[in-house]
C-alpha cells in the first residue's frame, strides 16, 4: 500500500518550514512529527496516516523529545487499543473516486444534479486554467474561511506548500475574473484535494463542480488511480448537520465513502490532562470570537 502524502519526504520538508513543527524522526518507515507546545520545552508526537504499532521503543523515543503524548491517526485497520479517542487533525471520513474508470462511467455514477451543474458551468462560459502562482487561490480561500467561519492556515503556510511540494492549482475564471480555485497534490497514484475556495458572489456559475470534473480528468491523464476528496468531516445524511453541505457536494461526484479509524491519544506524562484542558478552553474561546 502506498504511503499517504503526509508520510512522504516532500511533506516532511514542507512541515519543517512551518513554525509549530520542531523535528521529524523516522521509526522504521513511519515519520513522527514533533509539534512544539508554545512557551514550554514540551512537544506532542504526531503520527499521521500510519499503521505503526505503538510499543515501548516508540514511546521511549518520543519521551526523549519531551513529548507529553502521542497522537496517532491510522491509515487502515483497527484503532490503537490502548489510548484515548480524541479530536482528529486529519478528517476521519473521505470519499475516493476511482480514476481507472472511463469518463463516461464516472459521469454516469455522479448525482444528476452534479452532472447538471458541470454542464451549467460550461454553458455559462466558466474557464478552468492552471495557475502559475498561489495568489488567486489564497484570496479565494480567505473568502471561504470568512464566509464559513472556520480556521485554516496563514498565507505563509500555502506559499511554503507551493514552493516545496509544487501542488497543482486549478482556478475557474469568468470574464478573466478568478471565482473559484482548488489546490491538488499528486503523490504516487493518488491525487489529493485538501484545499479550495470560492467567491460567493459568483455562486450561480457552479464553478466548483466544473473544477472537480477537470481535476478528475487531470488525475486520469497523470496516471492516478484515486482522487481523494480529503474529507467530508462526517459522512452524514442529516440535513441539520453543519457539515451536511460539504458531504452533499462531495458525495455528488459518486465514489466510495471511506472511514478511517478514530484519532487516538497515548499519554506519556501527567501533563497530558492539563494540556488537553487548556487546549479545549482555547478552542471554546476561539469559537466565541468567530
Amino acid at each position: 500500500m502506498e504511503k499517504h502524502i503526509t508520510q512522504t519526504d516532500d511533506w516532511t520538508r514542507f512541515r519543517l518550514t512551518t513554525p509549530n513543527v520542531k523535528k521529524v524522526l523516522e521509526f522504521g518507515t513511519t515519520k513522527i512529527f514533533f509539534h512544539k507546545i508554545p512557551g514550554t520545552p514540551f512537544t506532542v508526537a504526531y503520527i499521521p496516516r500510519s499503521d505503526v504499532e505503538i510499543n515501548e521503543e516508540l514511546k521511549n523515543l518520543c519521551k526523549k523529545e519531551n513529548a507529553i503524548y502521542i497522537k496517532i491517526e491510522k491509515d487502515s485497520g483497527a484503532a490503537q487499543n490502548d489510548g484515548i479517542v480524541s479530536k482528529s487533525i486529519l478528517p476521519q471520513h473521505t470519499i475516493y473516486i476511482d480514476l481507472t474508470k472511463t469518463e463516461d462511467q464516472l459521469l454516469k455514477e455522479m448525482h444528476e444534479k452534479t452532472r447538471y451543474n458541470i454542464k451549467l458551468a460550461q454553458k455559462k462560459g466558466v474557464e478552468i486554467k492552471k495557475d502559475d502562482n498561489p495568489d488567486n487561490f489564497i484570496k479565494l480561500l480567505e473568502k471561504t474561511e470568512s464566509r464559513q467561519g472556520f480556521y485554516s492556515h496563514d498565507t505563509n503556510y500555502y506559499k511554503k506548500l507551493w514552493e516545496i511540494i509544487k501542488p497543482i492549482i486549478l482556478t475557474a475564471y469568468i470574464n478573466k475574473n478568478p471565482i473559484a480555485s482548488i489546490m491538488l497534490f499528486k503523490s504516487a497514484d493518488f491525487l489529493y484535494y485538501p484545499y479550495g475556495g470560492s467567491d460567493p458572489k459568483f455562486k450561480e456559475y457552479m464553478a466548483p463542480s466544473l473544477l472537480h470534473w477537470e481535476a478528475i480528468k487531470l488525475g486520469k491523464k497523470l496516471g492516478c488511480k484515486t482522487y481523494d476528496l480529503w474529507g467530508t468531516y462526517k459522512n452524514t445524511k442529516d440535513e441539520n448537520d453543519p457539515w451536511y453541505g460539504i458531504y452533499r457536494f462531495k458525495s455528488g461526484f459518486g465514489g466510495t465513502e471511506i472511514d478511517f479509524p478514530p484519532s487516538i491519544d497515548i499519554p506519556l506524562s501527567p501533563l497530558y490532562k492539563i494540556f488537553i484542558f487548556i487546549d479545549n478552553l482555547r478552542w471554546i474561546i476561539l469559537k466565541m470570537f468567530r
